[in-house]
């Protein structure tokens, strides 16, 4: 699987085959050469970089110059530089999206994702001939007739090319307004939640002008004319509003057939032109209201915008004998450019407005959107639905969640079959079915591919075990109060000082310490709780009903190398470097790095740090930054110390002592554990959880935390039992339980291959039909787990812990 690219080459090479360019043959270019080169090269290596060349190829292709292109290249002075705005807003959007992905929840990569969305479109073109036939028509029976043509006179492929590579490259440009939307609502529901889970705060981003951003700049007053006179019911709008332009684009391509305008009918037709109009004038206050942000709507806005400026600047012309010819130069921005411009507003317009089934609003109750209606529209929500694949995650919970990572496609006359490839991981029940039917409820698929569309999910093992993703420093931890703190700090320092008095250090009870060294005892301490989550404990109250926990060896000697590598970490940033780094770098002289590195001998415990002379200021080396594995046995011993005192040291605690014991995790995966003990009773001997090695405890804590990913995949949370939301008592059918069921066991299988096994062996070579992946199992080998992972919400209520629905 490594290596492979999705197999959309082989349709984007038939898209090019017979595609020919205006410029190419008119002018003597090869850019036909260049786009496609740089698409073949972005499907080899899919990333940021091979995706610019593409919006940066189909840009400057497309760049709308003073250069009159149907008469061939000037042969007098021209401008050999031009500055590209619609560069610049791919590159706004681009720097915005990955600078500010962790400070929101839900976001996904756009940039990549709408070069995937451009190539997909192509490969469907290339395709289906009916989808071509519905394009073309859509062109030439409109007003405008100076749409691409090839060398012979033919309608050419290119004017698609450049209409779709307008609405699909573009389809996303607004996003940052709805990142600045997601930004706001984290930021007040994190500050008011850390207060309260009863807060549920509803906010929104609103314009104190937002007339001024819908609106295109006025340069010539030639601009409207060609369009007004084809369609004489736009004299009684504003056709500088972009919004004005889009309604009517709609109102033309969803409501009024060809036939229609020249009877009476047509009139009373107007007056969805005129609720469209005020719908998407007042479109803001209808987000506002609703809660939401649709950046399609902003895309839509600053296409319209960029192109009707671009477009004024270097058409503008006063020569009075050329009226006609420069007025008919705007029907560029007034057919493809306003087609493209629609089809992004309709995107997610469509869906949320439009739409009967999936609208958030019963205002206009449309149908299933046909292609020969709009057909790039038709496209794009197409494609932007199925465009699953490589969308790296960019917000917090995306991060987290599972996503699609390549693509199999098979696109013929008569269906789409798309197959996304998942490794290691799912996407959560009906998934597949979901998609299938959101497109269906929006899109006339059958009109288009007969046999409609049909979507498939295979999961892929590879080598890489999940619970290396699982990182249990990142899960939240309980904090203790600050006086707490410094009384542990105190004990446990104290008791270190005593220590190195026999060892012939001088005492330095911690009265006596400077403040920098009491503030580095106190960051100490501060981590002890988390650390302690590392292996399933917790610091609680004396009066807690749970009993206190003894730490093992291997618990100690865990801790004791976490210890010393957060002690690494503070070291280096307060301005410590290894001997090793400071001796590379000429900051110590021979003498010096190997006395630092004799310190480390057993026994030899002083002069293991100094300052060094540098051009960095307070630069100091310390011969123990270095792995926890190089250091001697007495250094060890120090890191292992405040874990084997933290006990006694918590009792010291005035008022109120504390005590380590199991957190609920822990005790969860003790049931889970004991419940697997008593299912494999009288066939096997397994030893309490108490008595497993050290490491096979940690994988099966850490698999704990997995279940409560895989529950979440499918709507479920596990919380404390206190939680006021109310408990589920069952899982509501076999298919919830067989998810959560495969999802474990396919991570106990990469656990077994990362061990040595293979399908259906033990390490030793013996038969073991368990080690194979879920879906191939029978099912007297999958029940036991399906059983097991329906009696999770009663394991979980012996941990005092519960399951509820997520809404």
């Amino acid at each position: 699987m490594e290596g492979e690219q999705n197999n959309l080459r082989p349709y984007i090479e038939d898209f090019f085959r017979d595609l020919q360019l205006y410029d190419d043959y008119k002018n003597g270019h090869h850019y036909k050469d260049l786009l496609e080169g740089s698409i073949i090269l972005f499907l080899e290596k899919e990333n940021t970089y091979t995706a610019y060349e593409i919006y940066e190829n189909f840009f400057m292709i497309y760049q709308i110059t003073d250069e009159d292109k149907s008469h061939g290249h000037k042969t007098e002075s021209i401008d050999i530089s031009e500055s590209n705005s619609l560069l610049k807003l791919v590159n706004v959007m681009k720097d915005y999206e990955e600078n500010t992905g962790d400070l929101i929840e839900k976001q996904r990569d756009h940039f990549i994702h709408s070069v995937n969305v451009f190539i997909l479109g192509l490969a469907i073109y290339a395709s289906n001939h009916k989808y071509r036939n519905a394009f073309e028509a859509y062109v030439t029976d409109s007003p405008y007739k100076k749409y691409y043509k090839t060398a012979d006179g033919e309608f050419s492929a290119e004017e698609f090319l450049y209409r779709w590579g307008i609405a699909s490259l573009f389809h996303d440009i607004g996003y940052p307004v709805e990142i600045i939307g997601k930004q706001l609502s984290k930021f007040i529901n994190d500050s008011s939640q850390s207060i309260s889970q009863k807060y549920k705060v509803n906010t929104a981003v609103n314009f104190k002008n937002f007339n001024e951003l819908n609106s295109i700049i006025k340069l010539d007053p030639k601009f409207p004319i060609i369009y007004r006179m084809d369609y004489p019911e736009t004299n009684f709008i504003d056709v500088y509003k972009p919004t004005n332009l889009m309604a009517h684009q709609i109102f033309t391509d969803l409501y009024v057939d060809s036939d229609i305008r020249a009877i009476d009918e047509f009139d009373e037709l107007n007056e969805y032109l005129y609720k469209l109009v005020v719908h998407l004038d007042g479109f803001v206050d209808y987000m506002t209201s609703n809660n939401f942000i649709d950046h399609g709507f902003f895309s839509s806005i600053f296409v319209l915008n960029s192109y009707g400026a671009i477009m004024q600047k270097h058409y503008l012309n006063d020569d009075e004998e050329k009226f006609d010819y420069y007025i008919n130069k705007y029907a560029y921005f007034f057919y493809p450019v306003l087609n493209s411009a629609t089809s992004i507003l309709l995107h997610n317009y469509f869906r949320g407005t439009l739409n009967e089934k999936e609208s958030k609003t019963d205002e206009f109750n449309l149908g299933k959107l046909e292609p020969m209606q709009n057909p790039l529209a038709f496209l794009l929500i197409f494609c932007d639905e199925l465009q699953e694949w490589n969308r790296r995650p960019i917000g917090l919970k995306d991060k987290a969640k599972n996503h699609v990572h390549d693509i199999k496609i098979n696109i013929n006359e008569n269906q789409v079959l798309v197959d996304y490839i998942v490794k290691n991981s799912a996407l959560g029940l009906n998934f597949s079915e979901n998609k299938e039917e959101l497109i269906n409820n929006l899109l006339d698929v059958t009109s288009i591919f007969s046999n409609g569309l049909k979507v498939n999910i295979t999961p892929y093992l590879d080598e890489k075990y999940p619970l290396e993703d699982i990182s249990l420093s990142e899960v939240e931890t309980p904090r203790i109060l600050l006086r707490h703190v410094e009384e542990i700090a105190r004990a446990s320092h104290n008791r270190y000082n005593e220590i190195g008095k026999a060892h012939g250090n001088p005492d330095e009870p911690y009265e006596s310490l400077s403040p920098k060294r009491k503030l580095s005892s106190i960051r100490q301490t501060k981590e002890f709780p988390m650390k302690l989550n590392l292996i399933g404990c917790e610091m609680v109250s004396e009066n807690d009903p749970r009993d206190e926990y003894s730490l093992s060896d291997d618990e100690l000697d865990f801790l004791a190398e976490r210890e010393h590598e957060a002690w690494c970490r503070e070291k280096r940033n307060v301005g410590y470097i290894s001997h090793h780094d400071a001796f590379k770098r000429g900051l110590i002289d021979d003498a010096e790095y190997d006395r630092l590195c004799r310190t480390n001998e057993e026994g030899c415990e002083t002069n293991k740090h100094n300052k060094i002379e540098s051009p960095e200021r307070n630069l100091y080396v310390h011969s123990n930054i270095i792995p926890y594995d190089e250091l001697n046995q007495y250094s060890k011993n120090k890191d292992r110390r405040p874990f084997e005192d933290l006990p006694d040291n918590l009792k010291l605690i005035k008022n109120n002592p504390l005590k380590i014991v199991e957190n609920r995790y822990k005790l969860f995966t003790v049931a889970m554990h004991n419940e697997y003990m008593d299912y494999i009773a009288g066939k096997k001997e397994v030893p309490e959880f108490k008595d497993l090695p050290f490491e096979l405890q940690q994988i099966n804590y850490k698999q704990t935390y997995l279940i409560a990913k895989y529950l979440n995949e499918i709507g479920y949370e596990i919380v404390e039992k206190d939680d006021e939301r109310p408990a589920v008592t069952k899982f509501e059918n076999n298919k919830e339980t067989g998810y959560l069921a495969g999802r474990e066991h396919n991570a106990w299988y990469l656990r077994k291959l990362n061990d040595g096994c293979t399908n259906g062996k033990n390490k030793d070579g013996t038969d073991n039909p368990r080690i194979n992946p879920w879906d191939e199992l029978d099912y007297s080998l999958k029940k036991p787990n399906m059983n097991t992972f329906k009696k999770l919400p009663k394991l979980c209520l012996k941990a005092d812990l519960k399951i509820i629905k997520n809404k």
